[in-house]
């Protein structure tokens, strides 16, 4: 349970060190305890997202020096410690102004984690660091760095969805998040919908006035945050939360390349307005996003084809089927068997208006437990294109069966105008739980194979029902690769896949990552599988749980860690 408690400042003190006195009460009403909590979480994770955006690591170094007074012991700690930093990061501190910052800075230079907090430049999109870091940034930690706004798993009410909405479009400025709170909080049922809906009145009544100023040093202008990365996963916004949230997505913000709704309980109808505001963003010349995460929402037919040209940063006007036909916009929701794929010539102007190099386009696209059909997959990768820079498409639990793997193989068996393969960058795939079976994975790995300008460095089958004929194609296919990561639990592989992947080890001598867990292997499978390891130094991680290992097993297992 808990105990909520009331603060308020009563007096300021100078000594023994500067501070403030502190009255504490236990809160009677708990539902205006809850309330006041949520709203103020709520604006103090904007705050720091856009503050963050805006000045970068400087934010919190401006301490000033009439701070409180750190002791000698204390100050000779710190000093060793930034010294040991120092030369670890093989810096220079010597001659250093701000010894702190430096570090911070030379620290910002490296890989970013997803795990923890979001690194960022003064200019808070991390580009910098992509270019400048010592070791090439992973695509994954590219598209996390930068300022970023994480309001993951909070469930949104209607006000929090229009206050994130009004900050993240500009409509209200980090300063005048103070009023607004005092507005709701003293409001009869403290009403954050009505403080927000006289907000964003206000913000309409000073764009009406642009059209009447004389100059434009009287204009007003929306100044959106440049944030980086917004994560709105599991927050539950639903249909209405989209379409509001919507028009952030062509705010003047060309910051913006990671976007993550995931698991939010959007319908077709929201997912339209996705498409929407993707749409205007290319209208508006702004940069497309690199990173779309729309898993756990539900994708139809003509959300795939809306999805797929809006995406696309290549002028939908120019853009022709596999036949050479033209491509158009329908409107047709029912299935979409028998089309080609999306099309434009309905678009009205809406299309991608970007000019950048193409390779500025889409790089990571999650569209797991969408209830994608296949049609609808040829059909949104259709509308990207054969030039889409994709890099990382995963797929994971749609039920898509071997109809879904013929559907993906066809698309990525086809050329581009230049007869080069169809996404030419994309390295990762996840097909997992699919229920593909040994046809569907042996027609999928067989599509792959012939790519063979495009290296394929992770592969994720996991729970196809998949046997032992399947993994004999898969290995035999993909020895080509350099992969570096494959994924194959939660299949009926049995002792002899096992084997077959044993055998097969050796020849990829990149692969670093295998998961074989839950896949009914025996000992015999174990000890065959532990000899081939032996000899094979690049495994670093090697999942076998819920398999059967005894005693025969567990000694060659002991063997090979030994070795």
């Amino acid at each position: 349970d808990w105990i909520w408690l009331v603060a308020k400042v009563v007096s300021y003190i100078d000594s023994p060190v500067p501070g403030i006195i502190v009255h504490e009460a236990i809160v009677k009403n708990e539902n205006v305890a809850v309330i006041v909590s949520r709203i103020t979480r709520i604006a103090s994770l904007l705050l720091q997202a856009v503050e963050s955006s805006l000045f970068g690591s400087e934010v919190g170094n401006n301490t000033g020096g009439d701070s409180v007074d750190a002791s000698q012991d204390e100050a000779v700690e710190i000093q060793a410690m930034l010294l040991n930093a120092a030369e670890n990061l093989g810096i220079d501190l010597s001659n250093s102004d701000n010894p702190l910052r430096e570090l911070m800075e030379a620290a910002a230079n490296g890989d970013s984690m997803w795990g923890g907090d979001v690194l960022t430049s003064r200019g808070g999109t991390g580009e910098g660091r992509a270019r400048d870091g010592k070791k090439s940034m992973d695509i994954v930690d590219h598209l996390k760095s930068g300022a970023a706004l994480d309001l993951s798993k909070i469930i949104l009410t209607e006000g929090e969805v229009k206050l994130v909405t009004l900050v993240l479009t500009g409509r209200l400025q980090i300063e005048d998040l103070g009023p607004l709170l005092y507005l709701a909080l003293n409001s009869p049922e403290m009403d954050l919908v009505a403080a927000t809906d006289e907000f964003y009145s206000l913000s309409e009544q000073q764009l009406k006035a642009n059209s009447h100023a004389q100059s434009p040093s009287e204009m007003v202008l929306l100044q959106p945050p440049p944030l980086a990365v917004i994560n709105l996963s599991f927050t539950d916004i639903g249909d209405y939360g989209m379409e509001t949230l919507s028009e952030f997505l062509y705010a003047d913000n060309a910051a913006l390349k990671t976007l993550d709704v995931g698991f939010c309980n959007i319908s077709p109808r929201g997912m339209m307005s996705l498409c929407q505001g993707l749409k205007k963003r290319n209208m508006r010349c702004l940069p497309p996003l690199q990173g779309l995460i729309i898993s756990g929402n539900t994708i139809s037919c003509e959300v795939a084809v809306q999805l797929g040209i809006a995406l696309s940063a290549e002028p939908v006007r120019n853009k022709r089927g596999r036949d050479g036909r033209r491509l158009s916009f329908t409107n047709n929701d029912d299935d979409c068997e028998g089309r080609d794929s999306p099309t434009a010539s309905q678009s009205n102007g809406a299309t991608s208006a970007y000019k950048s190099n193409l390779s500025d386009g889409l790089k990571l696209l999650y569209m797991g437990s969408t209830s994608i059909s296949p049609e609808s997959l040829n059909a949104l990768l259709s509308g990207l294109g054969p030039s889409c820079p994709l890099q990382e498409l995963r797929l994971q639990s749609n039920r898509m069966g071997p109809k879904g793997a013929t559907r993906l193989v066809e698309f990525l068996e086809t050329k581009s105008d230049n007869r080069q393969p169809v996404l030419p960058k994309l390295h990762r795939l996840d097909m997992s739980y699919n229920e593909l079976g040994d046809q569907g994975t042996s027609k999928l790995t067989r599509a792959i194979s012939k790519r063979a300008k495009v290296n394929m460095t992770e592969v994720s089958l996991s729970g196809n029902y998949m046997g032992s004929k399947g993994i004999e194609n898969i290995m035999n296919k993909l020895l080509q690769h350099k992969l570096i990561t494959l994924n194959l639990d939660n299949n009926s592989i049995g002792d002899q896949g096992c084997q077959l992947v044993a055998a097969s080890l050796p020849s990829i001598g990149t692969l670093t990552r295998l998961n074989l867990a839950f896949n009914d292997i025996g000992c015999r499978g174990v000890a065959t599988l532990m000899r081939s390891l032996v000899g094979c130094e690049s495994i670093t991680s090697l999942g076998l749980s819920g398999n059967v290992m005894r005693i025969s097993g567990a000694i060659a297992m002991g063997f090979t860690l030994a070795q």
